[in-house]
């Protein structure tokens, strides 16, 4: 019996398990296969989910509306579509914490603190709920208070309903740093923490410590890091914790300057930049909870007396543990969750370099994108990280700039630095502003062939209206009203300026679309179905990240349309 012959529900899940390429060659040289895929909700929306980079977070929503709503949304992404757009006022006085996770975006509360900014609790915003209103909202934000001053927070909604909270107690020239666990949607002791409340450290002798805080929570691990950089004798220190457990599974120090941030590329996998070798230090979390170091991939060479001063990174989402059960609306926190989502393996990874040479007064900053993906590949670990794939032969312990970065990232200056936020990357998309001007660029591969299929290198329409095709040598550019599409495919340089040996060459295809439409934004954020616009005070600009006003500009349907079973 061939392929075809079988009950067609059964070919429907054989080829829901192709890749994405060979089911379009399927298609492509197959009638019965082409007529198959058509007739099939289901593989049609298995497709679609691959080629956008997404998974599916189950629920009762039928096939049909699923796929309906997914073909909405990317084609409004590819669109820019502004047009459903809500404004929403602060009322309270916002701290410089935030976070944009699952949903939702937080702020801090200094409680009319305007002087110290002290976050004293938090204030959050159900984006999905403001996306359903018009017009200008002015309610007060729900509250989540801790009887703590807070000095950072993580947060894992989407698997957990946890948020980690970093307080401070200080006693005269003394610190003391505690880790709270708690529900979000209830502010009281995380259900699932056997040590709702964990010391985590006293620091002594310091005055007024200006700390700087990391959190990630995947699956059961919850690792920090805590630096003090104003204090040149304080060490870099990183805590790896069983949060459930409340256990301390690792604990390493570095000296100051060594480390400012990290990302998870796997539930196993941690990269974390070191400034002081110059290098992305990639690191194996074993069964035991040990850090192994498995791999350093290195930059571009700083020249003589030049430093790296501090390295931001994040990638979104978060991969999940090994042993997490889906998309968790177990917790009962009422939070709309949308069908699907970006693919933790397919994001890409941000990362934000300030650099100085001794002899320049100001920072040189640079910022690349890279796909979690392709670290985890040139680190030469995805036997680890993904137990099933086939072991890859070992190459050595430093991986050359050269070997690994021209063409698997994105090199870019000033302008991509410009914003202070760093939740501006969601799956595959980043946003950032170019003048007073939205973009945002696209590094799906597959949204890179679509566009280049559709239009080609010699400008060919393919039945869409436009105002103005041009092509050179790595780059093709689309106007179109008030649109800009551009598809870079082309090496560009970043110029190292006084701090890097050479030029930055670097490759990472990608598409990006502008908004003509000038705009008076701060900052720019990014999640899976929307846009935000921030506004901030002009008063405390300079100081205080003091966010006003946000502008949210819906590109997803979910909870407007309604599609007939």
């Amino acid at each position: 019996m061939g392929l075809l012959d079988l009950p067609t529900e059964l070919a429907v899940q054989i080829f829901g398990l192709l890749d994405v390429n060979d089911l379009i060659s399927s298609r492509l040289i197959c009638r019965s296969t082409n007529a198959i895929y058509n007739g099939s909700s289901l593989l049609q929306y298995l497709f679609s989910l691959r080629v956008a980079g997404f998974i599916d977070h189950g629920g009762h929503m039928n096939v049909r509306h699923k796929l309906h709503l997914l073909r909405t949304q990317e084609e409004r992404w590819r669109n820019l579509d502004l047009s459903n757009k809500v404004t929403v006022e602060t009322q309270h006085t916002p701290s410089n914490i935030y976070d944009l996770s699952g949903g939702v975006y937080v702020l801090g509360d200094s409680e009319r603190d305007i002087i110290r900014r002290r976050t004293l609790s938090l204030r959050y915003l159900d984006l999905h709920e403001a996306s359903l209103k018009s017009g200008l909202v002015t309610e007060a934000w729900p509250q989540l208070s801790f009887g703590a001053k807070i000095i950072d927070i993580g947060l894992a909604l989407e698997e957990h309903d946890l948020v980690a909270v970093i307080s401070r107690k200080k006693r005269g020239s003394s610190s003391r740093i505690d880790l709270l666990l708690r529900n979000f949607s209830t502010g009281k002791n995380h259900a699932s923490a056997a040590q709702p409340d964990i010391f985590v450290n006293e620091y002594h002798g310091m005055q007024s410590p200006r700390f700087s805080i990391m959190i990630e929570i995947v699956g059961t691990y919850l690792l920090l890091l805590v630096t003090i950089p104003s204090h040149i004798s304080s060490m870099d220190t990183l805590f790896l914790y069983n949060w459930m457990t409340g256990g301390l599974h690792y604990r390493e120090e570095a000296p100051p300057g060594t480390w400012s941030g990290f990302v998870f590329l796997s539930p196993e996998c941690v990269v974390i930049p070191n400034m002081t070798t110059n290098t992305l230090d990639i690191y194996h979390i074993d069964s035991a909870g040990d850090f192994e170091w498995i791999r350093r991939l290195a930059l571009p060479y700083l020249v003589t007396n030049a430093t790296i001063l501090h390295v931001a990174c994040r990638a979104d989402p978060n991969p999940w543990g090994r042993d997490s059960k889906g998309y968790q609306n177990r917790h009962g926190h009422g939070r709309a969750q949308p069908p699907f989502g970006s693919d933790p393996e397919n994001a890409v990874v941000l990362f934000k370099l300030h650099t100085r040479r001794f002899i320049e007064a100001m920072a040189t900053p640079f910022t690349f994108i890279v796909h979690r993906s392709a670290l985890l590949r040139f680190a030469c670990m995805r036997n680890l990280a993904y137990p099933d794939e086939p072991d890859l032969e070992d190459e050595g312990v430093i991986v050359e700039w050269e070997d690994w970065g021209p063409a698997n990232t994105r090199w870019g200056g000033l302008e991509e630095e410009r914003s202070r936020w760093i939740t501006c990357t969601a799956g595959q998309r980043q946003v950032l502003l170019k003048g007073n001007k939205i973009v945002v660029r696209d590094y799906n591969p597959f949204e890179v062939r679509r566009v280049l299929a559709t239009h080609g290198t010699a400008g060919s329409p393919g039945g869409v209206e436009y105002d103005e095709i041009q092509a050179v040598e790595g780059s093709l550019t689309i106007r179109n009203g008030q649109r800009t599409v551009t598809v870079v495919t082309g090496p560009s340089i970043c110029e190292g300026g006084v701090v890097l040996e050479n030029n930055v060459e670097s490759s990472l295809p990608y598409v990006e679309i502008t908004a003509e439409d000038e705009v008076d934004y701060e900052g720019m954020l990014v999640n899976d179905e929307r846009l935000i616009g921030l506004c901030v005070n002009p008063q405390f600009e300079q100081t205080f990240t003091t966010v006003e006003r946000l502008d949210i500009f819906s590109l997803s349907s979910f909870g407007l349309d309604i599609v007939s079973t």
